[in-house]
């Protein structure tokens, strides 16, 4: 926090632990030049917003905004709409679409099967590297724990692993 009270060019940080160190006093937003938002979507979905929107009325007005997200959903756009003037949308793809490259498939199933449904797509379709996601890091585990008692070479990455 000395370091910080000091003064520094660049801060990466989480929305709550940013609004910690400022009533703590060991950072000014008084002088923020640019503003960059990373995974807007997923702060959104987490419930960000309000912290997000205190962060905003304590920095300069005149700044410039950089906002990135995965998905562009009618959320985002208010956001965006909210912090910037004229902003320039860049798209890597159209809005929201799925690529020609990848086949999509649904399986409707009970949420406490979805483990069970994995572990027998992986063995019936005889998948060699599978990437899954999933919404927690407790989920991560336990999903991972079963794969492995289901004789499935399995590892969970996220961020209480080394």
């Amino acid at each position: 926090m000395m370091k910080l009270r000091g003064g520094v060019d660049i801060l990466v940080a989480t929305p709550g632990r940013l609004l910690d160190l400022v009533q703590q006093n060991a950072v000014s937003l008084s002088k923020v030049e640019i503003l960059v938002l990373d995974e807007a979507d997923r702060m959104l979905d987490m419930g960000f917003i309000h912290d997000i929107r205190r962060i905003l009325n304590k920095l300069p007005s005149k700044r410039q905004n950089l906002l990135f997200s995965a998905t562009f959903s009618n959320q985002i756009k208010q956001l965006t709409n909210s912090l910037m003037h004229n902003p320039t949308i860049l798209a890597v793809v159209p809005r929201n679409s799925a690529s020609q490259q990848v086949k999509q498939l649904i399986h409707f199933v009970d949420k406490r099967r979805k483990a069970e449904l994995l572990s027998y797509l992986i063995g019936s379709e005889n998948w060699q590297q599978v990437l899954v996601f999933t919404r927690t890091k407790f989920g991560a585990n336990r999903l991972t724990e079963h794969l492995i008692k289901d004789g499935i070479k399995a590892m969970a990455i996220h961020g209480n692993k080394s």
